[in-house]
């Protein structure tokens, strides 16, 4: 059964607090990666063991079903297949035993290993990629998503048809007589010219010159 990824928000809301926080933490990490040098798991394996490890911890695969689906999904025995469940379950799920009750409340506190005889039903194997974008959306903000196409109206249909620009008369034309213009008020009064007289500068006063009558004329 494949999860839309409503489904998987509305799952991802309700699994505890402890649990997403537990989910893409760096303890997490250091944990999965030691269970996978010890079993000597390939890179490929080691990609399938963490969907199914998400995909349980968040609530939406079988717990019982664990050990069977990923010996079948890492083509591995079904012997191995229990040694890695054992692991898991004591290194990542006894921790959070108390949440995995609230979504497991059936199952009890840990993945059981004694479904030899069980083969995995097609609900065990959800669609990984789907459920492991959503898994990152918990600690990432969402971008907000540009307007669809069906939402924006085309421009045709926004632009009103402009109306007629209405363009003035010419102003008519200036009368061609004095008279005209004076019986119409138009004529400007001229006004008087002004003209400015420079003044003429003033002599300075020199006393009329006599000679002395009782001064002897020079020799």
């Amino acid at each position: 059964m494949k999860y839309s990824p409503a489904q998987l928000r509305v799952q991802l809301v309700k699994i505890p607090q402890d649990i997403r926080d537990l989910i893409g933490s760096d303890e997490l990490g250091q944990k999965f990666d030691a269970i996978g040098k010890k079993h000597q798991l390939h890179v490929d394996q080691l990609g399938i063991l963490g969907d199914e490890m998400n995909i349980t911890l968040v609530g939406l695969s079988p717990a019982e079903k664990f050990a069977s689906v990923i010996s079948k999904e890492l083509s591995i025995p079904m012997s191995k297949a229990e040694e890695i469940t054992r692991d898991m379950n004591e290194q990542i799920f006894q921790p959070i035993r108390d949440s995995l009750k609230k979504i497991y409340p059936a199952s009890g506190t840990t993945v059981s290993s004694e479904q030899k005889n069980q083969t995995p039903s097609s609900s065990a194997h959800p669609a990984r990629e789907d459920i492991l974008r959503e898994i990152e959306t918990i600690s990432r903000p969402t971008a907000p998503k540009p307007p669809s196409p069906a939402q924006t109206q085309p421009i045709a249909t926004l632009t009103q048809p402009a109306a007629p620009i209405k363009t003035s008369a010419p102003p008519p034309n200036l009368p061609g007589s004095l008279e005209e213009a004076k019986l119409q008020g138009i004529v400007n009064v001229p006004r008087e010219a002004i003209q400015i007289v420079p003044e003429k500068p003033k002599e300075s006063f020199r006393p009329p010159y006599s000679e002395d009558p009782y001064r002897e004329p020079p020799k």
